[in-house]
């Protein structure tokens, strides 16, 4: 959320009124300030972002962003901890039926857990080859999974 508003230009104050207007806390309508900053974001953007699944899933795997919520079955969960997350689902030992990987938890290294591999990491970029489950980081480390 906020480094991909800072990316686009968007201040910090202004990503407090977007907070304050989504979440209820200031008027019903949008003030003009958060309506004005929206049109730092080009359009073709948005609307990649408004056509773009929360989730992507396969026979064995299922994918998202920030990971799942804690205790919700996958085809119940909502968009928002999908994209921005719930924390309790990196020790969660929950078998959701797939092995679920994610990104988001900027960590020291991949979050690896019950039936959850987590590949963010701190200023570095992290692709997991599930054909032979090996974590390859920018730098070239690899690590074997199981």
């Amino acid at each position: 959320g906020e480094t991909f508003l800072l990316s686009y230009g968007i201040d910090k104050e202004a990503m407090k009124k977007i907070i304050d207007w989504n979440s209820g806390m200031d008027s019903i309508d949008m003030p003009d300030s958060v309506d004005s900053i929206f049109t730092k974001i080009p359009y073709v953007h948005l609307e990649f972002l408004e056509h773009t699944s929360s989730y992507y899933e396969t026979e064995n795997f299922f994918f998202s962003h920030a990971g799942v919520a804690k205790g919700i079955e996958l085809n119940k969960q909502a968009f928002s901890a999908l994209v921005w997350g719930d924390n309790r689902c990196l020790n969660d030992n929950t078998d959701y039926g797939k092995m679920l990987i994610f990104g988001h938890w900027h960590n020291d290294g991949p979050i690896i857990g019950y039936r959850r591999i987590g590949i963010a990491r701190k200023n570095d970029v992290a692709v997991l080859d599930l054909s032979n489950m090996v974590i390859t980081d920018s730098k070239g480390n690899t690590r074997q999974l199981g």
